[in-house]
Order: structure tokens, then C-alpha cells, then sequence
């Protein structure tokens, strides 16, 4: 019973190290406008908007957002959806 109690011990241990290695951040910045570990945010060369796509089976409007949403996203972001 003992022998057992060990195993699944040592196992439950080797997953958790398992997954926090898993969850680890790398050294390399992954995209633009995103941060790397340090904490310092990557800017990319031009300032155009980044476009965000949004996909809803239930939405009932197709199309870039408009009106004074959007124009607070754009200012304050940068951002188009």
C-alpha cells in the first residue's frame, strides 16, 4: 500500500513540474505589439490600426464598427473591429 502511495505521489509530482515547464514564457517577443519578458512592448515599424476580426453566429450586423465606439477604439487603441 505504501509502494503505491509513493508512485502516484512521484507521479502527481512529474505532472505538475510537467505543466509548469509547459506554461513557462520564452525570451523571444511572439508578435507585433506584444510584450516579451521583460515587459517591454514591441512596436511595429508603421502606425497603421490593428484590425481585430470578430466571428458570431448571433450577431446581426456584418461589417466594420461604426459610430462612437469605434472612434474611441481607434483613438485610444488603435484598433479597428
Amino acid at each position: 500500500m505504501k509502494k503505491i502511495r509513493k508512485i502516484c505521489a512521484l507521479l502527481l509530482v512529474l505532472t505538475m513540474a510537467f505543466s509548469l515547464a509547459a506554461c513557462s514564457k520564452s525570451n523571444e517577443p511572439t508578435g507585433r505589439g506584444e510584450s516579451n519578458v521583460t515587459g517591454e512592448v514591441t512596436q511595429s515599424a508603421s502606425n497603421e490600426p490593428v484590425e481585430l476580426v470578430v466571428y458570431s453566429q448571433l450577431a446581426n450586423y456584418s461589417g466594420e464598427q461604426e459610430g462612437w465606439f469605434a472612434k474611441l477604439l481607434l483613438d485610444k487603441f488603435n484598433a479597428k473591429i
